[in-house]
């Protein structure tokens, strides 16, 4: 998790404790999950829109496409 081995995450522990006590130390923790998951959501939720717009930008590009291949070939049997 994030580079961080057991140790440096015993060590983060330990400093915790001592500075924010044993009582205020689970409500501190309930706080950390609660906000790494409303990141894990925000981070999710920004990854399906930007999918959601490169589909609609590749449809978008394709239908230009075949616009355009149509015209050509209107133009060719036009000459």
């Amino acid at each position: 998790m994030f580079g961080l081995g057991f140790t440096e995450i015993l060590v983060i522990g330990v400093i915790a404790l001592l500075v924010v006590g044993p009582k205020q130390l689970p409500d501190l923790a309930r706080q950390a999950a609660r906000l790494l998951n409303e990141l894990k959501r925000a981070t999710e939720e920004i990854s399906s829109t930007l999918k959601e717009t490169k589909q609609e930008a590749q449809e978008a590009i394709l239908k230009t496409r075949r616009i355009d291949e149509a015209g050509k070939c209107r133009r060719r049997r036009n000459n």
